[in-house]
C-alpha cells in the first residue's frame, strides 16, 4: 500500500536536495556570470582567455545536462508507471462506462421500439373503430338529410336509391312524414355507443324540426323558413361536425404520442474508416512524430544523398522532400 507523502515536506527536502546536486554548478554559473561582466578582449592574450573561459562554459554546461538527466531519470520513470497505471484504470472506467451505456441504449431502444409499435397497433385500431363510428355517423347524417328532404325538399337517398322531394307545405303532409319517421327510423340500439347519444340527439333536433315547421305553417304561408326553423337546422348540422372533429382529435392525439416517442430515442453518429484511399486529402494529416523518428534513424543516410543536392531536396517518402537548413552557430 503507497502511503501519502506530506506534499510541504517533500517539496522542501527536494529544493534543498537540489541546492546540494547544483551547488558546484551555481558556484561555476555565479564565477563565470561575474567574468563575463568584466572580462575584455583587446589583445592575443585577453583573446586567449576569453576562449578558453568560452570552452570552459560549454563543458560545464554538458556536464549539467548529464547531471540533470541522470537526477531526472528516476523520476520519469517513476511518472511514466504512473501513467501507464492511471491509463489502464481510466480505460476500465471508460470500458465499463460503455458497457452500461451499450445496454442502457439496447433499453432505451427496443422500450422505444415496443411503444412505437404499441401506439402503432393502438392507431390501427382506432382507425379500425373510427371507420365503423363514421359509418354509423354517416348513417345518421343521412336520416337527418333525408328527413329536411322530406319537410322542406331535396334529394332522399335510401337502398332504393335517390329520388326528389319538393318538402311539405301543409300540416298534413308534416304529420305523414312524421309518422313515416316513427315507422322506418331505427333505435338508439341499432347504433355503436358511441354513436347512440349522437343519434338520440338528432331524434331530438328532428322531433324539434317537425313542431317548428308545424307551427311555421300555421302562421306564414309555408314558403318562409321561421327563426326556429332556422335555428333547429343549424344545430342538426353542427352535432354531426362535432362527431367528426371529436374522432380526428383523438387520431391526432395517438399520432402526437407516437412523434414523441420517436423523437426520444437517442441517435448516435459514428465513422469508421473502410477504405483509406479513398478519404479525401481534407481529412488526412502528417504524422510528424513518424517522420522526425525516420529523420533521426536515416540522419547519415539523408545528409549523404543530400550532399550535392541541397537545393531541390531528395524524396525518400512519396510527397515528402527532405532538405537541409545551415544556420551558423557561434563557438
Amino acid at each position: 500500500m503507497m502511503i501519502p507523502f506530506n506534499e510541504p515536506t517533500f517539496a522542501e527536502n527536494f529544493q534543498n536536495g537540489l541546492s546540494v546536486e547544483f551547488a558546484k554548478y551555481n558556484t561555476k554559473s555565479t564565477e563565470l556570470a561575474s567574468v563575463s561582466a568584466i572580462i575584455t578582449v583587446n589583445n592575443q592574450q585577453e583573446l586567449e582567455i576569453a576562449k578558453s573561459r568560452v570552452l570552459d562554459a560549454g563543458s560545464w554546461i554538458k556536464m549539467i545536462v548529464a547531471d540533470h538527466k541522470k537526477l531526472k531519470t528516476p523520476f520519469l520513470e517513476v511518472t511514466r508507471i504512473l501513467d501507464a497505471e492511471k491509463k489502464k484504470i481510466e480505460e476500465s472506467f471508460s470500458q465499463s462506462k460503455s458497457t452500461i451505456e451499450t445496454k442502457i441504449t439496447f433499453y432505451e431502444t427496443i422500450e422505444k421500439r415496443r411503444v412505437a409499435e404499441e401506439l402503432a397497433e393502438k392507431l390501427k385500431e382506432k382507425e379500425k373503430q373510427d371507420a365503423l363510428i363514421l359509418a354509423d355517423t354517416a348513417k345518421i347524417n343521412n336520416i337527418v338529410s333525408n328527413v329536411k328532404a322530406f319537410l322542406y325538399g331535396g334529394t332522399v337517398n335510401n337502398s332504393k336509391g335517390s329520388f326528389a322531394k319538393t318538402g311539405c307545405f301543409t300540416i298534413a303532409e308534416v304529420e305523414k312524414v312524421e309518422e313515416g319517421i316513427k315507422k322506418s327510423l331505427p333505435g338508439p340500439a341499432e347504433f355503436r355507443e358511441e354513436c347512440s347519444q349522437v343519434y338520440q340527439e338528432s331524434m331530438r333536433l328532428i322531433g324539434e324540426m317537425i313542431v317548428a315547421r308545424k307551427q311555421s305553417l300555421l302562421t306564414t304561408a309555408g314558403n318562409v323558413i321561421s327563426d326556429e326553423e332556422a335555428s333547429v337546422l343549424a344545430d342538426t348540422n353542427t352535432i354531426v361536425v362535432d362527431q367528426a372533429r371529436r374522432l380526428n382529435a383523438g387520431t391526432i392525439a395517438i399520432e402526437r404520442l407516437a412523434e414523441v416517442n420517436e423523437k426520444g430515442m437517442r441517435r448516435t453518429i459514428e465513422y469508421e474508416v473502410f477504405d483509406i484511399n479513398r478519404v479525401p486529402r481534407e481529412f488526412l494529416m502528417i504524422d510528424e512524430s513518424k517522420l522526425n523518428k525516420y529523420k533521426i534513424d536515416n540522419r547519415e543516410k539523408i545528409l549523404e544523398a543530400l550532399k550535392d543536392n541541397r537545393a531541390g531536396g531528395h524524396t525518400f517518402i512519396d510527397g515528402i522532400r527532405f532538405s537541409v537548413d545551415m544556420k551558423s552557430i557561434v563557438r
